[in-house]
């Protein structure tokens, strides 16, 4: 099994599945997404993130989309 693919951070494509990866993440650390593109050790971990999940969703790993629900802070708080 294959999957070739080069990662740019002027993708608008790619920018896009990052800020969404960082958003669902809850990563609090100073610059924001784009961060991310700073830190080399976010930015592989992202990187690997994306060819797992594209090599899967090229082999029919990709199953039925579940929905993620994102509770506000205030819920838990008392």
């Amino acid at each position: 099994m294959t999957h070739t693919r080069i990662y740019h951070g002027q993708d608008a494509k790619f920018t896009e599945r990052l800020a969404t990866y960082y958003y669902l993440r809850d990563d609090a650390r100073f610059g924001g997404w784009k961060g991310y593109l700073e830190r080399p050790a976010d930015f592989v971990r992202f990187c690997c993130y994306l060819h797992v999940t594209e090599t899967l969703a090229a082999r029919g790993g990709a199953g039925d989309a579940r929905v993620l629900w994102r509770w506000p802070i205030g819920r838990y708080e008392r």
